[in-house]
């Protein structure tokens, strides 16, 4: 939050900063008056006993009254400015206007881009947005399940996503991130037992970058010819995956499985992570988290598959190549 990439989280940044220094000069200023009463309090009191008690001094109860409220009144009205800019309304249409949908999941994040028509998860690709662009992108939020809360410090404000209520926030990133520098965010309500692994990587690309990215995710992954390859088969593991319950919670374009209880693994390739960042996208990996995600990240849904080393190896050539 130090680093901001967007003007409303640079306000929540600015607010923050000035609370810090304002609470500072409040702690230091209290501090110092209670240890000057503590050192000449003490050499007081062995000199000539108890100090003098005061009651019903009309001046010092004000301005121990006045101050405290001067105080919330310099804290309150920036706060105020910061909420509105940080925050600007809606739309009365926001579902219609919105440009990406974030669902949280127990325990993993889907991104919706339904003006272009795709479906992801767990890395939250956007546009870098031009100054003259007001502001930003429409983000609309939701859960599938349990109240989760995103939160990504580098460029907005925490907002909890709750079941039966949808909750309307703009992203407004002006910066493009490095490659392989995602911003880094975390579900910031406790909804389960991988809460704390529910993490999220925001990529920031330029137009043309996302507009590349964009095509690449609506093309469905071409057909591959067979082969004998050490690394497996995807043709062959294509029917691996289409043969067992993977079909039962995941889609892939271009077959027949489409269901979204869990993420969409159109594309699974092209992450650089997989179970909502946990660990690296490597064949290896894939393959640990296929035989046994629960040894990863304990209390998942996702049950462990006892495949042969053939099956497992075509299955993971397969997934790999969803690009």
């Amino acid at each position: 939050m130090f680093d901001p990439i967007s003007p409303h989280e640079k306000d929540i940044s600015d607010l923050f900063i000035f609370v810090l220094i304002l609470g500072g000069v409040v702690f230091s200023l209290v501090s110092g008056l209670l240890i000057y009463a503590l050192i000449t309090g003490r050499r007081r009191s062995r000199q000539q006993g108890l100090p003098p008690q005061v009651s019903g001094n009309t001046k010092l109860e004000f301005a121990w009254t006045a101050a405290p409220a001067a105080l919330l009144i310099a804290l309150f009205i920036p706060t105020v400015m910061v909420m509105n800019s940080s925050d600007p309304a809606k739309p009365a249409n926001a579902n219609a206007a919105a440009d990406v949908v974030i669902i949280g999941h127990q325990w993993w994040w889907e991104y919706q881009y339904p003006k272009q028509g795709v479906i992801t998860a767990n890395e939250l690709h956007l546009p870098v947005q031009p100054a003259d662009n007001s502001n930003g992108l429409l983000i609309h939020l939701k859960s599938a399940d349990v109240q989760h809360d995103f939160w990504v410090p580098a460029l907005s404000r925490k907002i909890d996503i709750y079941p039966d209520k949808d909750n309307y926030l703009y992203f407004k990133p002006t910066t493009v991130t490095p490659q392989g520098q995602p911003l880094v965010g975390a579900c910031a309500e406790y909804c389960g037992a991988q809460h704390a692994w529910m993490r999220i990587n925001v990529i920031v690309q330029s137009q043309a970058d996302f507009d590349s990215w964009i095509a690449s995710q609506k093309v469905p992954q071409a057909k591959t010819t067979a082969t004998n390859s050490a690394q497996g088969d995807p043709v062959r593991g294509e029917q691996v995956f289409l043969n067992n319950t993977c079909i039962n919670c995941h889609a892939i374009s271009g077959t027949t499985a489409n269901s979204n209880i869990a993420p969409n693994l159109t594309h699974l390739g092209s992450r650089a992570t997989l179970g909502t960042g946990i660990i690296e996208n490597t064949p290896p990996n894939l393959k640990r988290w296929i035989t046994d995600p629960n040894a990863i990240k304990p209390g998942l849904r996702m049950p462990g598959y006892s495949l042969s080393q053939q099956d497992l190896n075509d299955l993971v050539a397969y997934l790999e190549e969803q690009k």
